[in-house]
């Protein structure tokens, strides 16, 4: 009975100074069940974008647990979404200081300083992650995307081949490893990989306009042609793409 009273003052009281009052008649075990009430509610507010709300619920159940590190990652997620960019590092710092052995932190703080063009630092903690789970393909390839916005292709490339290792039909990695080599001028590279794309996503307009390209860099005009207009069709409406294909065909 009396954790259903704390479990009303929870969801009826307010946030100022609730948690301090529930910490003085809660054993551990009600502790643990009010933390888990909040996190609940945290991402509940979450899915329906009450952000305030769900700050409010994570920072309810730091209150009751400060040492919880899931509780600063998750708040600072919202922070992130909220687009409070400087909590949101502030809760991603205190989590890894917390559990300096949690991978997913390490990744949502390199996302973060991806976000604010510090792309060493994202690398730094990509690489942290990369270290706690050697087996995840995401991990390279947001490593790799950190390299190529330092213009290190070489090393993007290296990641993203190892994400493809590690997840064949990873659409993501084929792509940004084909724009990849198109970048380095490795052009018979690129045109494998947008073969790879296709394969994955037959009817995506975008990656036969990106092989069509390619194979217009290694004057292949024939299959230039061939993938314009199946890019074209795909995606009749695209001025672009008709430009790209009167020019080839002029050729």
């Amino acid at each position: 009975m009396k954790f259903v009273l704390l479990l009303i003052f929870i969801v009826l009281g307010s946030c100022n100074g609730r948690s301090k009052l529930i910490q003085q008649v809660m054993n551990e075990e009600e502790r643990i069940q009010a933390i888990e009430v909040f996190f609940e509610q945290g991402f509940e507010f979450a899915d329906i974008d009450e952000y305030k709300k769900a700050i409010e619920s994570f920072s309810d159940a730091i209150n009751l647990n400060p040492n919880i590190d899931f509780g600063y990652m998750f708040r600072g997620y919202i922070y992130f979404l909220d687009n409070n960019y400087e909590l949101a590092m502030d809760d991603y710092n205190e989590a890894i200081r917390l559990n300096p052995n949690n991978a997913w932190i390490f990744y949502q703080r390199g996302y973060l300083y991806d976000l604010l063009k510090n792309y060493e630092r994202a690398i730094e903690d990509y690489s942290e992650a990369i270290r706690f789970e050697p087996n995840n393909a995401s991990w390279y390839i947001e490593r790799a995307t950190s390299y190529g916005w330092i213009n290190d292709h070489e090393k993007a490339i290296k990641d993203y081949s190892e994400a493809i290792r590690l997840d064949s039909n990873n659409l993501r990695a084929y792509v940004s490893r084909g724009i990849s080599y198109d970048l380095i001028n490795d052009y018979e590279q690129a045109i494998n990989d947008f073969y790879e794309a296709i394969r994955l996503d037959p009817i995506n307009a975008y990656f036969y306009y990106r092989r069509g390209i390619l194979y217009e860099k290694v004057n292949n005009y024939h299959r230039a042609q061939n993938d314009m207009e199946k890019a074209l069709q795909l995606d009749p409406n695209n001025t672009y793409y008709l430009d790209k294909l009167i020019r080839i065909r002029s050729k």
